[in-house]
């Protein structure tokens, strides 16, 4: 019986998913499937370090909303590279950085779980607001990039490029402990993942001045390697 009734679950939480990957009747593209896009993109040349500030705009769609709500730990991927265009192609070896920013709703205490992950010290933060947790997860805020003795020597012929992926990391309780059910939800989810283009401004030439964004190539007709 117990089996029963968690297998019934398994299968209305499946079709929740359906419904909300499948698109409605017409072939239009469906809410979830809007495109976000990294907004703000700033970059600051202290005395110290190189400093990223950047914000993803239309991340949170309702796929995504709605796995947050349902528990699913969530992530929010932020690829940061200085690289040096050469007539529209990248050097083979840019300087990469990644950062994480993880979200897990506790549905019982009703708390978001944030945790920001900048490479070296992870922060960890809990808040019951929604609208704080979405600040936190889509925004980067003074990220020290390189410190400044790392920066090349033509810096002014540089640039950083950034993108970001939003994706459901994995499958909730009760879910994990039913193989099919498992392996058919992470399937599903993966519909739900979002990504954005790559954006880049330029390192500033002095210090404490910022950089607007411009439009960086796409990797996919640029290859880095």
């Amino acid at each position: 019986m117990i089996k029963y009734q968690r297998l019934v679950k398994g299968a209305l939480t499946i079709a929740l998913f359906l419904v909300l990957v499948l698109p409605p009747p017409g072939g239009q593209r469906p809410a979830w499937a809007a495109k976000a896009k990294i907004v703000d993109f700033t970059l600051t040349r202290g005395k110290d370090y190189l400093y990223v500030d950047a914000k993803v705009k239309g991340a949170f769609t309702s796929g995504i909303s709605e796995a947050i709500a349902s528990g699913i730990p969530t992530t929010f991927k932020y690829y940061l590279e200085l690289v040096s265009p050469r007539q529209l192609w990248f050097d083979k070896k840019p300087i990469k950085r990644l950062i994480q920013h993880k979200v897990e709703y506790d549905t019982l205490k009703k708390e978001y779980q944030v945790t920001l992950d900048d490479g070296i010290t992870p922060q960890v933060r809990v808040t019951r607001d929604e609208e704080e947790m979405k600040r936190w997860m889509a925004s980067i805020e003074s990220f020290k990039f390189l410190p400044a003795h790392r920066l090349p020597a033509k810096s002014s012929k540089y640039i950083v490029r950034l993108k970001a992926e939003m994706k459901c990391i994995k499958v909730p309780f009760p879910l994990n402990y039913s193989f099919p059910l498992n392996y058919l939800l992470s399937y599903l989810v993966s519909f739900l993942d979002v990504d954005t283009s790559w954006v880049a401004a330029p390192i500033p030439a002095t210090v404490s001045d910022k950089a607007a964004r411009i439009q960086a190539p796409d990797p996919a007709s640029h290859p880095t390697e």
